[in-house]
């Protein structure tokens, strides 16, 4: 369980500030593929255990991560053959779609394969990951720009209303935050955190909009 999320919260922030300098890296070694992983890795598990201590807004807990969806071929994916996804995956014909936050959060943190994935100026752009339970059938692609922004979404929600209803069948409670009234953000929040939520969530939105 986590006490106080603020902190977890703070890492993310920063946390999307480093993949925002991978983002424009183009001399990679060892060291900054491995910092590249645990940037990620670890964000998504601070995400997961925020999840699960029920400290995030409904609107947080909605969000869809925009995906590339890529078939397996049919061959088993094991230790000897995972850094061959040409060969896995049928990479020719990705699927573009949308996952929810915790189903992304767990193939990151149970990855198999987690492969980063440069653009033709050498710069990160994305990433491709399966988990144990779906690398025979399906990897993801990812980019690094949408992992950016969920890291900066969820490292500014700081709900301020809420409601615990018991529920006898789990042995616990039912838990929903929010931030209320919509568009207004805790008063415990600092400004320039406030400032920064509503640019993102503008973003947030804008993304949303030029999808559809």
């Amino acid at each position: 369980m986590i006490l106080e999320s603020h902190f977890w919260k703070v890492d993310l922030r920063k946390r999307a500030g480093t993949l925002r300098k991978f983002a424009k890296q183009k001399r990679w070694t060892e060291s900054s593929h491995a910092k590249f992983e645990q940037t990620i890795m670890v964000g998504f598990y601070s995400i997961r255990k925020l999840i699960e201590a029920k400290k995030l807004s409904n609107t947080i807990l909605k969000l869809q991560v925009p995906v590339k969806k890529y078939l397996g071929k049919g061959d088993g994916v094991h230790l000897l053959n995972c850094h061959k996804l040409d060969e896995l995956y049928q990479l020719e014909s990705g699927e573009a779609g949308t996952c929810n936050l915790m189903f992304t959060c767990n193939q990151i943190i149970h990855s198999y394969i987690f492969a980063p994935l440069c653009g033709d100026d050498l710069r990160v752009c994305g990433f491709m990951v399966s988990s144990d339970r779906e690398r025979n059938q399906r990897a993801f692609e990812i980019q690094v720009s949408d992992v950016t922004t969920i890291f900066d979404l969820v490292g500014a929600d700081y709900p301020n209303s809420g409601q615990s209803i018991d529920n006898p069948a789990k042995g616990d409670f039912d838990v929903s935050l929010e931030v209320v009234p919509p568009g207004q953000f805790s008063t415990n929040m600092p400004a320039s955190m406030r400032a920064v939520l509503r640019e993102i969530r503008q973003e947030a939105i804008e993304k949303s909009e030029n999808r559809e």
